[in-house]
């Protein structure tokens, strides 16, 4: 007797528990296609073991339907398949599996970016936009793109700080990060502290509560 079946004392049947039985390969679609990916493995006729296949796949996409909004989605269930049976299921793919050696193999480790930040509280997106700017040479959309760094300048400075900030510590931050190498527009002014913070507050909100309607009053209730 298979030592993962347990005997019942009161019926006599033999009870299979989860904690007993090996690990699902991919839980989204349950231990019976695991079953039915193991029993297809001992199928000896090629035709037989294509058909019980595509036969696993029909049951899989029932079983996990959300898979149909993926794009190309029959590829995904097929390499599904082949990861459930370890690719040793030797059928007719109609669409090319990933090989087991890439899908086990880890990804290169990223980078970490050591470089100190100047003027931490805008972070390094600031940062980069200005040597986008610097480089730009359309002098007018060299102009609007400033104009943007330095609102988000601003909103960034009051989100970190949560206080108000003068135009002056602005600019004085944005030419010093520049190192001099971009020009303030002329005359450009910055939108007060209280417009960047309560920018998003004034949004009608679809979900809050309607007003009740006035109900004439000689309405009676029918019954």
């Amino acid at each position: 007797m298979d030592e993962n079946i347990v005997k019942d004392k009161v019926t006599g049947e033999g009870l299979e528990y989860n904690t007993q039985r090996g690990s699902v390969v991919l839980s989204q679609y349950g231990r019976n296609i695991d079953k039915l990916v193991n029993h297809a493995l001992t199928i000896e006729d090629r035709r037989k073991r294509n058909l019980a296949a595509e036969q696993i796949i029909a049951a899989m996409e029932i079983l996990n339907p959300k898979i149909r909004f993926i794009d190309e989605y029959k590829k995904v269930l097929w390499n599904h398949l082949a990861m459930m049976s370890g690719h040793k299921l030797d059928v007719d793919y109609p669409y090319e599996i990933i090989p087991e050696d890439e899908i086990k193999s880890k990804p290169e480790a990223i980078p970490l970016i050591k470089k100190r930040i100047q003027k931490r509280q805008y972070g390094r997106i600031i940062g980069e936009m200005i040597k986008i700017a610097i480089e730009m040479t359309d002098e007018e959309e060299k102009k609007e793109f400033i104009q943007v760094i330095l609102i988000q300048m601003k909103r960034t400075y009051i989100e970190w700080n949560k206080d108000v900030v003068s135009d002056d510590v602005i600019f004085d931050d944005f030419k010093k990060l520049s190192n001099n190498q971009l020009v303030l527009p002329v005359g450009f002014k910055l939108p007060q502290s209280y417009e960047l913070r309560n920018k998003y507050k004034n949004v009608p909100n679809a979900t809050a509560k309607r007003p009740r309607r006035d109900i004439p009053k000689n309405t009676r209730k029918i019954r």
